[in-house]
């Protein structure tokens, strides 16, 4: 027998989007948007996507900077960052699919006795060839922060790290509105000098 449905379900849990991505249940939720754990219909790929908020869908501010972490992740071909596999709109909602990264994130590992120097030397490396990779496409960060990097396992060559989350990116295209320039982005204690100038938009 089924379960009753409860007060409070998410509607979307068990709906397919665009008739290829099945929500299967959420993974978590920032200020912004809410990322579900989801499937390509038909095929069982296993992805994450993220959805604005509802109550953001018709803020255009809100909108162009989901469009630019799309746009953003859309250059990105790096084993460090993380990928976009398609965009859309569901109920003038856009989303954003992108790989599953599969392990945590690096504030749970800040600390213990796994982090050694080498092992710290050794995810720093890959972070900043993430970052290389996007500045070489015109793509700032702005937000890289140990929430914002992912820690996982990739078969055969062992521990790697995915940079998450270009949602503040600055892309250096004049087709693509920036954002507001009332808006100085990141998280205040991981920004910048450059950031939390006068100038603070980068």
């Amino acid at each position: 027998m089924a379960d009753a449905p409860t007060s409070g379900r998410d509607p979307l849990i068990d709906a397919t989007i665009d008739g290829r991505w099945r929500i299967l249940h959420q993974l978590g939720a920032g200020a912004f948007g809410v990322v579900y754990l989801a499937e390509r219909a038909n095929l069982g790929r296993q992805v994450a996507l993220k959805l604005l908020h509802e109550e953001y869908s018709s803020n255009n501010e809100y909108v162009r900077r989901f469009a630019r972490e799309a746009r953003a992740l859309s250059r990105l071909q790096h084993v460090n960052c993380v990928s976009v596999l398609d965009v859309g709109a569901h109920n003038d909602r856009p989303y954003i699919v992108m790989e599953l990264v599969a392990g945590g994130p690096l504030t749970e590992e800040i600390g213990t006795p796994a982090m050694t120097p080498v092992r710290a030397v050794a995810l720093i490396r890959q972070v900043l060839l993430g970052l290389g990779h996007a500045h070489g496409h015109g793509i700032v960060h702005r937000d890289l922060k140990p929430d914002n990097i992912m820690i996982t396992e990739l078969a055969g060559v062992g521990e790697v790290v995915k940079i998450l989350d270009f949602g503040f990116a600055h892309i250096n295209d004049s087709r693509l509105s920036q954002s507001n320039a009332n808006l100085v982005p990141g998280t205040p204690s991981y920004m910048s000098p450059e950031q939390t100038g006068a100038d603070g938009a980068i």
